[in-house]
């Protein structure tokens, strides 16, 4: 069944911007959240997407919980915007080619957003931070990295600490 695009209140910043110009690149999507997990995901990119001439697109997933009287967000679309901004401000200064988005999701459509992206995108590679969670840490409290991982129809590279 074919993933439709998440709803989006944010368009992406624009397509990457090629440093060098040149043939066709590799397009990575990059969900980030500035956890340490993020970061490490981050950190691999910076050092492998540079030398592979990759474009990437870094994804945050702005998390929001629905209960009586709407919905609340973990963060405000500014501290999102930031956020990512950040990260995408480091991808640059190492001259990988960069854009940014934000997408506001449920806490249970995390994996579908990502996953939405990524075919949206028609992403080559998704790259993710992953903890070291037993098996039985992961059925008890879930793994938004493995459920992508189980579920995409695209390469996926999980960075563990």
């Amino acid at each position: 069944m074919p993933l439709r695009q998440a709803r989006s209140d944010v368009p992406w910043f624009g397509p990457p911007v090629d440093p060098g110009g040149g043939g066709p690149r590799r397009r990575i999507l990059l969900p980030y959240s500035g956890s340490a997990t993020a970061e490490l995901a981050l950190d691999f990119v910076v050092r492998d997407a540079a030398t592979a001439g990759s474009e990437v697109w870094l994804l945050y997933v702005r998390i929001y919980d629905v209960a009586r009287g709407g919905c609340y967000y973990l963060e405000t679309q500014r501290q999102a915007r930031a956020c990512s901004q950040l990260a995408a401000d480091r991808l640059r200064t190492a001259g990988v080619a960069c854009s940014c988005v934000t997408r506001n999701a449920r806490r249970d459509k995390i994996v579908h957003t990502i996953l939405a992206e990524a075919e949206a995108l028609d992403a080559e590679l998704i790259i993710l931070g992953a903890r070291n969670r037993t098996r039985l840490g992961e059925i008890i409290l879930g793994s938004t990295s493995g459920a992508v991982a189980r579920r995409s129809r695209r390469h996926v590279v999980l960075v563990h600490a």
